[in-house]
């Protein structure tokens, strides 16, 4: 699954409607508050034009801006912030920016790569692809899942599907393994407090076995009752 993002220096040129829009936090053409302004529901990756701003998610690495030999550097002072940062490259210019960052002994980054093709795919070892440039803004292909610009991947993974199939499991594997452990601890001495709902109030004590298997009749009714 892949989502839509839409960039351009002029941010009332965008189009509306995509769950993501990037932006400038530094130069020129800085515009990441307009578009939270204009966008207040999409997430807002943020572009850094020059390595020497310790801010952004991203660093656009192309003639004019950053330079491949500054990735590293700029990299490093953000994961050192707290940050899971991504290069932006064109296709062309990728192999010496990830030359540049095994020279300099740095873990790669993420990749958004540029390449006007019209495919909205996303090359292996990327996270996003501009493959489509207008006059007025690009378009860029993105994964389901970018690090450093969603939240953390967690409970958030699972459908409710996923959910529902999790619980049914389970309930299952509980069903299955409690007649085991009835029968594993049936030689158990011990003797427990009865519950002060147990239909037989003259027995004062409740053998382990019979707490396992009573625990094991309420478990069956519970799930039975789910299934």
């Amino acid at each position: 699954m892949t989502r839509t993002m839409y960039d351009g220096v002029t941010v009332a040129d965008l189009p509306s409607g995509a769950p993501l829009y990037a932006g400038y936090v530094d130069g020129i053409y800085a515009n990441v508050t307009a578009l939270r302004k204009r966008f207040p529901k999409a997430r807002v990756v943020e572009i850094a034009v020059f390595a020497s701003t310790h801010a952004g998610q991203v660093l656009d690495v192309e003639t004019g801006d950053a330079t491949p030999a500054q990735a590293p550097g700029w990299v490093t002072a953000r994961r050192h912030a707290g940050a899971d940062p991504t290069v932006y490259c064109n296709s062309s210019t990728w192999p010496s920016v990830r030359a540049a960052f095994t020279k300099a002994g740095v873990a790669q980054p993420h990749y958004w790569i540029a390449d006007y093709d019209g495919k909205a795919t996303v090359p292996s070892g990327a996270v996003a692809k501009q493959f489509k440039s207008t006059a007025h803004y690009d378009q860029s292909v993105v994964a389901d899942y970018w690090p450093g610009v969603d939240p953390e991947e967690d409970d958030m993974a699972l459908s409710a599907d996923d959910k529902k199939w999790l619980a049914a499991e389970i309930a299952s594997q509980i069903k299955a393994a409690l007649p085991s452990i009835a029968a594993a601890v049936a030689h158990t001495d011990g003797l427990y407090t009865a519950p002060a709902d147990r239909s037989d109030q003259s027995n004062k004590t409740w053998s382990l076995e019979s707490m396992v298997t009573d625990i094991n009749t309420h478990v069956r009714d519970l799930t039975d009752d789910k299934g």
